[in-house]
Formats: C-alpha cells, structure tokens, sequence
C-alpha cells in the first residue's frame, strides 16, 4: 500500500471492514440486526458483507459494477455501513 493518503485511508477502512463484519456476524448469531445497538430481529442480508440486518438498516442503493471490461450501474441491497464506505472506495 503506497502512502497517499487515499491509500491510507482505504487501508484503514479494510481493516475496520473486517472488525465490522466480525462483530455482524456475531450479531447475527444471536438473531439480532448486524449494527450495534439495534436489537431488532434481521430481515435479509446486505449483498455487500453478506450479513444480516433489519430493514430500517438495509437500502436500495445504485452502484458501479464491473462485468468483465465493462462498468454498469446496478441496485443492489446494502446495509447503511457498507453505504457508507462507498465514498471511501471512490477515491482515486
């Protein structure tokens, strides 16, 4: 990782990434929404980071995907965490 600071800030978002998704996970093995502290029982799952979430936490959200050569808008069902990282990735 180079030490731009874009680069260090994703970096720092990936190791963070990690703990969020330990501790939704660990969440969810108790049957509660993956965002700490909703208690509330999860619905469905982000298609981000796969864990589970209720729906006050899960979004319709437009994002870049990449097919092959090609990049193309898509919704996907995102919980408000991984939303939230998307500027980060954006980032050059």
């Amino acid at each position: 990782v180079c030490q731009s600071a874009p680069c260090q800030t994703k970096k720092a978002d990936l190791l963070a990434y990690q703990q969020f998704k330990l501790d939704a996970t660990a969440r969810n093995d108790t049957n509660r929404c993956g965002i700490d502290p909703c208690e509330t029982r999860p619905q469905t799952f982000c298609e981000r980071c796969s864990a589970h979430y209720c729906a006050e936490h899960l979004k319709q959200h437009v994002v870049e995907v990449v097919r092959g050569f090609e990049r193309a808008p898509e919704m996907l069902r995102l919980c408000t965490y991984c939303i939230a990282r998307i500027s980060v990735w954006e980032q050059e």
